[in-house]
C-alpha cells in the first residue's frame, strides 16, 4: 500500500480514501470477530463483569449518600425523670443552655400512652397490660442540640452533663447510628474507587493483552503492509474496531445486569427504608448509568487497545531499524 503524499488530488480524495481505509479495518474487525465467536463472548463477559461490580456498588453506596441527608440525622438528647412531669425551673434553665435549641416535653402519661401504641391494642402484651393496672414509665425531656453542638464530643458532653442534674434517671443518645454509617460509607467509599480502579486496570490489561497477540500473531502481514507504505493508524484500525466491539458488547452486558440487579434489589431497600421509616429516593436515573456503563466499557477498550498497538509498532520499528 502506497502512502499517500500530503496535499494528493485535494481534500476530497483524502476523504474517500480515509472512508475506503475504515471500511477495510470495519471488514477485518467483523471476519476476525466472526471467526472466534467462544473467545470474543468470553472476553465481552469478562468486561462486564469488571464493569458491573464496581458500578453495583456504587449505585448501593450512592443511594444511601444521597439519602442520607433527607433522614433524621440530627442528635437528640433523651433525658428520663421519675416524676410525672419534670421540675419546671430546670427546663427554663435548659432552655437558656447555649448548646441546646429546642426542649419537647413528654409526660410519665404520654409515654405510657406511646408504649401501649407501640405493642398494639390486639396483641397479647397489649391486652395483658390493658387489663392490668400499667407499671409507671419515666417522663421524657427531647433535647435538641444547637447545629454548631452536633459534633460527637459536644454532645456527648451535653448528654453528660444533663445526667448529672438533680432527678434525673438517665439519658440516652438517639442517631448515635448515623455517625457510624456515615464513618462506614466513608470507609466503604474509598474501598469502591480502590475498587474501580484496579478493575478498570484489569480491564485495560486484558483488552491490551488480546491486542497484543493479535498482532503479534499477524506481524508479518503487518511487516509487509508497512514495507508497502502502510501508516500505523491504518495497521492499528482493524485491531481497535475490533476491541471496541469488545467494549461495546461488554458495557451492554454490564449495564443490563445493573437493571437486573437495581430492579431485584429496589423492592428490598424500599422495605428496608420503610421498616425504619426513612425516605428513599434514586439518586440516578437507570439510563443514565446504562450509558455510563457503556462509555465506559467503549474508553476502556480503546485505550487498551491503543496502548497496547502502539507498544507493539514501536517495538516492531525498533527492531527493523537494528536489523536494517
Amino acid at each position: 500500500m502506497r502512502r499517500a503524499t500530503p496535499g494528493e488530488g485535494g481534500s476530497l480524495r483524502g476523504l474517500a480514501r480515509w472512508r475506503a481505509d475504515q471500511r477495510y479495518a470495519l471488514g477485518e474487525a467483523k471476519q476476525t470477530l466472526g471467526k472466534q465467536p467462544l473467545a470474543t463472548g468470553l472476553i465481552m463477559i469478562t468486561l462486564a463483569l469488571a464493569l458491573l461490580l464496581p458500578a453495583a456498588l456504587g449505585r448501593v453506596l450512592g443511594l444511601l449518600e444521597a439519602n442520607i441527608g433527607t433522614w433524621p440525622t440530627t442528635p437528640k438528647i433523651n433525658v428520663f425523670f421519675a416524676a410525672e412531669v419534670p421540675p419546671g425551673p430546670l427546663l427554663q434553665r435548659w432552655r437558656a443552655h447555649p448548646d441546646i435549641a429546642d426542649l419537647r416535653v413528654q409526660t410519665a402519661q404520654a409515654s405510657a400512652e406511646e408504649f401501649q401504641a407501640a405493642l398494639g391494642v390486639g396483641s397479647a402484651l397489649g391486652k395483658r397490660f390493658g387489663a392490668a393496672p400499667f407499671p409507671p414509665l419515666p417522663s421524657v425531656v427531647v433535647v435538641t442540640p444547637r447545629e454548631d453542638a452536633q459534633a460527637p464530643a459536644r454532645v456527648k458532653a451535653l448528654a453528660e452533663a444533663l445526667e448529672q442534674e438533680a432527678g434525673t434517671l438517665g439519658v440516652q443518645v438517639d442517631l448515635a447510628w448515623v455517625l457510624r454509617l456515615r464513618g462506614a460509607l466513608e470507609v466503604f467509599s474509598m474501598l469502591l474507587y480502590t475498587f474501580q480502579g484496579l478493575l478498570a486496570t484489569a480491564a485495560l490489561l486484558l483488552v491490551g493483552t488480546v491486542t497484543r497477540m493479535a498482532l503479534l500473531e499477524r506481524l508479518p502481514a503487518l511487516r509487509t503492509l508497512q514495507l508497502l507504505g502502510a501508516t500505523n493508524g491504518f495497521l492499528l484500525a482493524p485491531f481497535i474496531y475490533q476491541a471496541l466491539a469488545y467494549g461495546l458488547g461488554g458495557g451492554f452486558m454490564a449495564g443490563l445486569g445493573l437493571l437486573v440487579l437495581e430492579g431485584a434489589l429496589s423492592p428490598a431497600l424500599t422495605a428496608l427504608a420503610s421498616a425504619y421509616a426513612l425516605p428513599l429516593t434514586p439518586n440516578a436515573s437507570a439510563a443514565s448509568s446504562f450509558l455510563f456503563l457503556l462509555a465506559s466499557g467503549l474508553a476502556l477498550a480503546f485505550l487498551g487497545a491503543l496502548l497496547a498497538g502502539l507498544w507493539v509498532l514501536r517495538r516492531f520499528e525498533s527492531g527493523l531499524e537494528q536489523t536494517s
